[in-house]
């Protein structure tokens, strides 16, 4: 069995592969002993062959999950790391490494789905927007605050405004709760399609949308932008990694 991580800002995601079969769909959020998070997420599984992370999070939580899969399985896990070019992708960043390695990996599942050029909207902490070209080129891309970062960014900086996480009611609201949530829903959807547009006329091509991330189910309705929804491209993309290893 090889297991695949997604350490992203918030959640650990993983899957468990064996033999072609995929057992995914799981998810934690990051929070109290990181010791018990681990073991909460993992202590039912067998001992992986290989573990293949993708990790937003930081140093302390790599060293962190490398001492806790070495004590507890003995197994030291490998971490994708960008790069100028690897496994037939080109990272045309200033510095490749600053590209975040669930982007990364990101492209990586998606060109495994689909040829020509394709696009990428990632919808999580953070809402990410990436071009990959038919030469399998990253073109580059961009970065929007995510619906819980609006929201949270908008509570915390206006006085008066007091709403839950947001859930979209209606596009005109009638409680500034639901007038927080349509702003916030209906103004990153459109900032989307907007850049789709903008990519799109920049590359004088369409593109084909995959749409991911754990509110990519609840940003993808709200689309004007035909996109394929797929929860799991980071874990499919570190399968493809583990697979050409």
């Amino acid at each position: 069995m090889n297991l695949l991580i997604d350490v992203g800002n918030n959640y650990v995601k993983w899957a468990a592969v064996e033999d072609g079969h995929w057992d995914g769909g799981y998810r934690t959020p990051i929070s109290g002993a990181i010791s018990e998070l681990f073991e909460s997420c993992w202590d039912y599984l067998p001992v992986p062959r290989r573990i293949m992370v993708s990790n937003v999070q930081g140093e302390q939580f790599e060293s962190d999950l490398v001492k806790w899969c070495q004590s507890y399985w003995r197994v030291r896990p490998m971490f994708l790391e960008p790069t100028e070019t690897a496994y037939g992708i080109v990272n045309n960043y200033h510095d490749p490494k600053q590209l975040g390695a669930d982007r990364w990996a990101a492209l990586i599942g998606a060109r495994t789905l689909s040829d020509g050029a394709l696009g990428i909207i990632d919808c999580g902490t953070a809402i990410t927007v990436d071009a990959l070209s038919a030469d399998n080129e990253f073109l580059g891309g961009a970065i929007l605050p995510g619906l819980r970062l609006a929201h949270d960014s908008l509570l915390m900086n206006t006085r008066g405004v007091n709403a839950s996480v947001p859930q979209l009611v209606s596009v005109l609201g009638r409680s500034t709760a639901d007038c927080v949530s349509s702003g916030i829903y209906n103004g990153l959807a459109g900032g989307v399609d907007r850049l789709v547009s903008e990519i799109e006329n920049t590359l004088a091509q369409q593109l084909r949308f995959y749409i991911t991330g754990g509110d990519a189910i609840r940003l993808q309705p709200l689309l004007k932008t035909q996109t394929i929804l797929d929860p799991e491209l980071v874990l499919k993309g570190l399968l493809e990694v583990l697979i050409r290893l």
